[in-house]
């Protein structure tokens, strides 16, 4: 992580970013081993780097590979997979289940569409609150 700080001091970094000078030197160190999602943003973009490449440098991530997920999906759905892992790491218990719940809706909606199904087909598999909704516009 202090590669990408450059020339940069400590003191200048923490004024450009807004995080505290003695934090920047503890995450440096690794005295810190899991940084702050809002730390890593500020310093991103105080360091011209993006958060995600951030979090991959510090090892919060795995740094995404030119291969694999990217030959199988192509880059973008790659990207998107490697944003989404970075993203559910900064996030509590409960609000990772919210955010699968999401993913799980949005996979539901396409299969739906993709293979044209009947609403009472996928609605077993829809959160009732959904489920509700959807009757409702039906009547």
């Amino acid at each position: 992580m202090r590669d990408l700080r450059g020339p940069m001091s400590q003191a200048e970094a923490s004024e450009v970013s807004g995080v505290q000078a003695h934090t920047i030197g503890r995450y440096e160190r690794g005295d810190i081993e899991k940084p702050a999602f809002e730390d890593l943003v500020k310093l991103g973009l105080a360091y011209g780097v993006e958060p995600n490449d951030l979090a991959a440098v510090v090892g919060l991530v795995p740094e995404p590979s030119g291969e694999g997920e990217t030959e199988i999906y192509g880059p973008e759905v790659a990207q998107a997979l490697w944003s989404l892992r970075a993203f559910l790491l900064n996030l509590q218990p409960e609000e990772r289940r919210e955010v699968a719940g999401q993913v799980n809706l949005i996979v539901e909606i396409h299969k739906r569409r993709r293979e044209e199904l009947r609403p009472s087909q996928v609605s077993a598999t829809l959160p009732d609150w959904l489920q509700k909704k959807l009757r409702r516009r039906k009547e």
